[in-house]
């Protein structure tokens, strides 16, 4: 076992063995023999080879027996002693030992010197190794870094892209916990910061719920996605604020689905800008009502939806009358305004699910869903009701007519709905009642018309000597003109006027009048043909002085057929420009009524009053019962009555017209 690997001091150890022995071997000598230096040649060999090697052992056992050699023979005595001999075989046991001390030795050296060929070799073939080594590392670190510095780019530039994006990105692992985001989405979410620190997936989700309208669809679609990793998915979100988000959602995969991630896109702006350019495709620029395109495709909708559910459905023609002789008169900025009002009064009159669009001009469409025949005339009422406050309001006669049509009742397709609109709005104009529903005549009876009875008067005694029967409107909306253009505006003027003469008759009748004027004209009194007069009715016929303008002879013959039959004429109107003198003179009626026209202007004039005067004094020629003096409201009308010998009067001032 070599302990020293330094030389000096595996050397230094065998001179100090060397000369530690040789004092040693002087005493032991001495005491014990000449055997000894053997013991002491081979235990300093041992010591010096076992702690410092063959080389030091050598020189140890060398410098020992130099030290304390002896001879085998003495120059003295050539023979050899007993002793000496062996002393000598001790002597050549040392040599023995120096000799193989010197082989071993020499074999070390060779050895050792090949083992440091070998080794030179070998550590020449290791440096190498750990040059190549080395320098592969030196690649491999250098390749690494690299790779670690494409790495931090490529991971900056992503960071750079996730923050720099207008969308919020959110990225979760498979069980939803939240592993990144960028900026932008914690400002959209207007997440709070500790909140945000904190990481919590499940507070972070509840505080995103509470601004959506609809919370259960955002979650049900959270849910259905991780119930489902590999799919994609994509919805639009409504926030309680108005706010609008597109929402994206795609798995993130390393391999497979690791989590995923969720994009979130803010469209409000869009949102609001295309719904600005699609209102402004389907409204009128000036009412801001629906326009006739979008009537277009929504009116086939609620039909199709009218049919699906069952229920009826109604179509509005609106039309505002003197609308032209207000743009005409007042100008074009006045009307526009008007109609503005006119189109927030429609809106404010009708239901929100009601559509209601501007036709053209002046005409609006009204579609009401979900109605009954009530209900539409009802909501119809509430539109003409506002239209009127809007004219009283500015102090113009603003109206409107409405024409109505309904589902299935008058049409199943859309053209159907319009033309009977159309039709029915034109009867609602011409006849008066503004309000008609399709264009079906009207089934008249004696229920279309209210009779009641003005009486006429003896001035001087103040006695009812008779009474004139009157037409009214039994709702009390129209006046007796309104609803003759009613029933002439559908073609029924004339079944109107015999359903009024029958009526008129059979009141009369039933309240045992004396005296009854009706009116009538000869077209009537030609359909009629003649009837027979009742008993113990004085019957007088009231026949417009123009209506004898034309074709006098032909309409003398018929007025000869009635009185046949025991009816009496009246001549009314007389006055009112209308003066046919050879008529008078030929029929000879029973009465000739003065028109208010007339006595009004004798109010006015003395000058007419007297001509009027003289001229009631020739008519008193052509009449066999008396003249009557229409229309007297007032004392002084009275007066100027009297003071042109005329003795009898109707009027206010005498009797309204009333039932019995």
């Amino acid at each position: 076992m070599t302990t020293y690997k330094n030389s000096v001091y595996r050397y230094g150890l065998a001179l100090s063995v060397a000369a530690l022995s040789l004092p040693l071997k002087l005493i032991l000598v001495s005491l014990v023999g000449p055997e000894t230096s053997f013991l002491l040649l081979f235990a300093t060999t041992l010591i010096s080879t076992w702690f410092g090697g063959i080389g030091p052992g050598l020189l140890a056992s060398f410098l020992s027996a130099l030290a304390g050699g002896e001879g085998i023979f003495r120059p003295d005595n050539p023979l050899p002693e007993p002793g000496r001999i062996l002393h000598g075989g001790l002597f050549f046991l040392q040599g023995a030992l120096i000799a193989f001390l010197v082989a071993a030795w020499r074999t070390a050296q060779r050895e050792t010197a090949a083992a440091k060929e070998e080794g030179r070799r070998s550590n020449g073939a290791a440096e190498q190794r750990i040059l190549n080594k080395t320098k592969t590392l030196e690649n491999e670190i250098s390749d690494r870094k690299q790779i670690e510095e494409e790495l931090k780019a490529a991971l900056s530039l992503m960071n750079a892209a996730l923050e720099s994006t207008t969308d919020g990105l959110l990225v979760v692992d498979r069980e939803g916990k939240i592993r990144t985001f960028n900026r932008k989405f914690v400002e959209m979410w207007q997440i709070p910061p500790s909140v945000v620190a904190s990481r919590d997936d499940h507070q972070a989700l509840d505080y995103v719920l509470e601004q959506l309208k609809e919370p259960e669809r955002f979650i049900a679609k959270v849910r259905e996605l991780y119930a489902r990793p590999d799919a994609e998915s994509y919805d639009i979100l409504e926030f309680k604020d108005g706010k609008t988000f597109e929402r994206y959602s795609k798995p993130q995969q390393i391999g497979e689905g690791v989590g995923r991630v969720w994009s979130f896109r803010d469209i409000t702006e869009r949102r609001r800008n295309e719904k600005a350019l699609q209102e402004q495709a389907i409204r009128d620029s000036l009412t801001g009502l629906y326009n006739r395109r979008y009537f277009d495709q929504r009116s086939e909708d609620e039909i199709a939806r009218a049919r699906r559910e069952k229920h009826a459905l109604a179509i509005l023609m609106c039309d505002l009358d003197f609308f032209k002789l207000l743009n005409d008169t007042l100008g074009h900025q006045v009307g526009d305004k008007v109609l503005k009002e006119v189109a927030v009064s429609i809106l404010d009159s009708t239901r929100g699910i009601d559509l209601i669009f501007r036709w053209g001009g002046d005409e609006i469409v009204v579609v009401l869903s979900k109605t009954t025949r009530d209900g539409v005339l009802t909501a119809a009422s509430r539109i003409r009701e506002g239209v009127l406050n809007i004219g009283k309001a500015v102090d113009i006669p603003l109206d409107i007519s409405i024409g109505i049509a309904l589902y299935p009742e008058h049409g199943r397709t859309i053209d159907e709905l319009i033309n009977m609109a159309d039709r029915s709005l034109y009867i609602a104009k011409k006849g008066g009642d503004k309000i008609h529903i399709g264009d079906k005549e009207y089934d008249l009876d004696e229920s279309a018309v209210k009779v009641v009875f003005q009486p006429v008067i003896e001035i001087s005694s103040r006695q009812i000597i008779g009474y004139e029967a009157l037409g009214r409107d039994p709702q009390g909306k129209l006046s007796i003109l309104d609803l003759f253009k009613k029933y002439q505006a559908i073609g029924q003027l004339s079944e109107f006027k015999r359903i009024c003469f029958h009526s008129q008759l059979k009141e009369a009748e039933r309240l045992h009048l004396q005296r009854v004027f009706i009116n009538v004209d000869f077209n009537l009194l030609d359909q009629l043909g003649t009837l027979p007069k009742p008993h113990d009715i004085d019957l007088i016929l009231e026949i417009s002085e123009s209506e004898a303008l034309r074709n006098i002879e032909q309409r003398l013959q018929i007025a000869r057929k009635w009185k046949e039959q025991g009816f009496k004429f009246a001549m009314d109107d007389f006055g009112a420009g209308f003066i046919s003198l050879p008529f008078i003179s030929q029929l000879v009626p029973d009465y000739i009524k003065i028109d208010r026209s007339a006595i009004l202007q004798a109010v006015a004039s003395r000058a007419f009053r007297q001509f009027l005067k003289e001229l009631v004094g020739t008519l008193r020629n052509y009449e066999t019962s008396g003249i009557i003096a229409e229309g007297i409201e007032t004392e002084e009308e009275l007066g100027v009555v009297q003071e042109m010998e005329i003795n009898l009067a109707q009027g206010f001032l005498l009797g309204k017209p009333q039932a019995l």
